[in-house]
């Protein structure tokens, strides 16, 4: 990661056109356990999100339309529906809690490889997000275009998709704070003036 950010990669292009300035990998161990810390509940919020995608693709668990030929006195008594049943309430809580924590972690001193690993994260993020939710408006899009069915936009993949753009794109944004924080210049105190102390007055002599 730091030879590609070093010898001119995206990221350090990127960091030049904020005028960040150079970034700097060279994590110290207390650094790497820090930015797992801060990443524990990120992380499972898009855990979430891949396993609610693998569940519908392989579980065959409707997310909105429910005239599909399935039998669902089998599916609403099963392990799996009520895995599924329970993931999305665990993420719509575990979010808020994760983009809090990366706050949080921000209000502590955070020096500039915590700020570049934190930048790293952000950028990469954005991109899944962004990635994402074109795609999502491509396909609507063109299904718009041609005149076909707006049943689409229920379909479980465009809601499942669109789910991790606007958590990607969330969990960006408390990222970006944390590089924030490590990245951007900070102002020394000004010196204090040092008071010169005047003489009291002598009486004159007559």
């Amino acid at each position: 990661m730091s030879d590609f950010v070093e010898h001119g990669g995206y990221i350090d292009r990127l960091a030049a056109w904020f005028g960040i300035g150079d970034l700097d990998f060279r994590l110290t161990k207390m650094d790497r356990r820090r930015l797992i810390y801060a990443s524990i509940a990120p992380g499972l919020v898009l855990l979430g999100d891949f396993i609610l995608l693998l569940l519908q693709e392989f579980e065959d668990i409707p997310y909105f339309d429910t005239r599909v030929n399935t039998n669902f006195n089998d599916l609403y008594t099963g392990f799996w529906w009520h895995f599924y049943s329970l993931l999305p309430g665990a993420e719509n809580f575990l979010l808020p809690v994760a983009v809090a924590l990366l706050i949080l972690f921000a209000v502590s001193p955070v020096n500039r490889a915590q700020g570049s690993g934190a930048l790293v994260a952000t950028v990469v993020l954005l991109n899944v997000a962004i990635a994402v939710g074109a795609y999502n408006l491509v396909v609507i899009g063109f299904h718009s275009f041609g005149n076909q069915s707006l049943d689409v936009v229920r379909n479980w993949l465009l809601v499942q998709t669109g789910q991790i753009a606007r958590d990607a794109g969330i969990l960006a944004a408390g990222y970006a704070f944390l590089a924030y924080r490590g990245l951007s210049p900070r102002r020394l105190p000004r010196p204090r003036r040092a008071r010169v102390r005047r003489p009291d007055d002598q009486p004159r002599e007559s």
